[in-house]
């Protein structure tokens, strides 16, 4: 496990927590979740599906922890796959909510 080392903030999120480090690196662990470490980070969203990293360079990392519900034949939301290919330059915040993500672009889309 990486060491909690040169932390300069550590915020709790859903069921988890994230030290951001002095280096621009973050450590998130907590309940069900494995430990992952990120480079170059701007700032995180995390929710009850996973976590999505804005990188200091505008592209965006995300993992899924959790399936998304099914409800009759609809499965909720969007899939990080379906979007990916847009959020590899030029995003400049992150946002979510329980269940969602969202990304604003520098373009403002």
């Amino acid at each position: 496990s990486a060491e909690l080392k040169d932390v300069v903030e550590i915020r709790a999120f859903f069921q988890c927590f994230v030290a951001f480090r002095e280096d621009q690196s973050a450590i998130l662990w907590g309940k069900d979740q494995r430990q992952h470490i990120f480079t170059n980070v701007s700032s995180i969203a995390v929710n009850k599906f996973g976590v999505a990293v804005l990188k200091l360079d505008g592209s965006v990392e995300a993992i899924r922890w959790r399936q998304p519900q099914r409800y009759g034949q609809y499965e909720s939301g969007v899939s990080f796959e379906t979007v990916q290919h847009r959020l590899t330059e030029g995003v400049s915040a992150l946002h979510s909510t329980m269940g969602a993500f969202a990304a604003t672009k520098l373009d403002g889309s």
